[in-house]
């Protein structure tokens, strides 16, 4: 980091102790573990198949997923009732602050998914258990509410399950006909499955708001891929901050807090970084080790994310592209691979309460000889 004295703008989540039972492993970063990450909160879990997170809900924070490898199922609990969606890699999901929901690995192989809260204070003494409830309610009172027998209800758990192990869905038997499952749900959106915007040798990005997924009031998402020799242009969120996940390879990130100061950290696979609104980005020199996959998201705190405008972000290269070509300063050879072919981490915006003004860049270094045929994966 640039000095001591400034706070840090990364926080290495995959190498930190995890919560593990059951098949399922968590690891969690609130503002207690990462205390610039003041608006969003965060997890990386995993499941194998047929493990389970019992259903709970969020009493301060929206929920939303993006799954990294594997299968799982969701079944979530709102007013208008219950309903169950299927997920693959690439897929997105919100539920609302509030809105009980389960999670189950549904195989064949363990299912990796990252949890973005749009609360930075987001801890599990808001997250209510279900099981947790019944083992503090009276016999009868479940009996009467849910239709069980006593003895029944006597072989609940007789605390908070978290992880919990069971078979696999076996989808091949029905019991009816299925309609047609549709690509998007109230839900799910297949981000994956969206034509991303390519930037030629830059990289590409795909992007969800609540333009695509009405749902997703408080947080909107993008995966960025930026190539060797790329980079993401000079920029700043005037209304939100940024929360990412580094899905694949390294890369350094530059976040500058004005008066002259600038933290720069590096980042590697796993780990995640935080950009609080309102920033802009002092030039460097960059280059990709391999391709490096990110995924960042940001919170709207205090309103809808109605559209990609409100969410757009000032650029410093719309400052020199009414200039003729012949008087712009042209970049070293290496580097000219700049804002205007470079993949951006964070079209789709949304508000937050945090105050702080900064910026942020990224630096790709170069790989070890011994690495620079490929990348290391998430």
């Amino acid at each position: 980091m640039s000095d001591p004295t400034l706070p840090s703008f990364r926080y290495r989540l995959g190498q930190q102790s995890p919560r593990t039972d059951f098949g399922g492993i968590v690891r969690c970063a609130s503002v207690r573990q990462f205390p610039v990450s003041q608006g969003i909160g965060g997890a990386s879990m995993r499941l194998q198949p047929g493990s389970l997170r019992e259903l709970h809900w969020h009493s301060n924070a929206a929920e939303l997923g993006y799954v990294v490898s594997g299968n799982c199922r969701t079944t979530v609990l709102s007013p208008d009732g219950a309903a169950a969606d299927t997920f693959w890699p690439g897929d997105v999901w919100y539920f609302p602050a509030g809105w009980g929901h389960s999670i189950l690995g549904i195989g064949p192989s363990e299912c990796h998914f990252i949890l973005i809260f749009d609360n930075g204070a987001f801890a599990e003494e808001h997250t209510l258990s279900i099981i947790d409830w019944l083992a503090h309610t009276s016999a009868s009172v479940i009996s009467q509410s849910l239709g069980l027998d006593l003895e029944s209800v006597a072989k609940l758990p007789k605390g908070e399950a978290y992880f919990a192990a069971g078979p696999v869905p076996d989808d091949g038997v029905r019991a009816a006909p299925q309609a047609r499952p549709t690509l998007a749900t109230t839900h799910r959106y297949p981000l994956g499955a969206q034509q991303p915007r390519r930037a030629p040798r830059g990289g590409a990005q795909w992007t969800v708001t609540a333009d695509e997924f009405p749902i997703s009031t408080t947080l909107s998402a993008s995966v960025l891929e930026v190539e060797q020799g790329a980079m993401r242009e000079l920029h700043w969120h005037p209304h939100a901050d940024e929360w990412q996940y580094y899905l694949e390879g390294a890369a350094e990130m530059a976040v500058y807090l004005g008066k002259g100061q600038t933290v720069t950290e590096q980042f590697v696979t796993g780990d995640i970084g935080y950009v609080p609104m309102g920033a802009g980005l002092p030039p460097i020199s960059l280059e990709a080790c391999g391709l490096a996959r990110t995924l960042a998201r940001r919170s709207l705190m205090a309103a809808r994310v109605t559209s990609r405008r409100h969410g757009a972000d000032p650029a410093l290269d719309a400052l020199t592209a009414p200039v003729p070509a012949r008087v712009r300063s042209r970049p070293p050879a290496r580097a000219r691979r700049s804002a205007k072919t470079a993949a951006s981490a964070s079209t789709c915006g949304a508000q937050s309460s945090t105050t702080a003004g900064s910026c942020a860049r990224w630096r790709f270094p170069a790989p070890p000889a011994s690495q620079r045929n490929g990348s290391e994966a998430g």
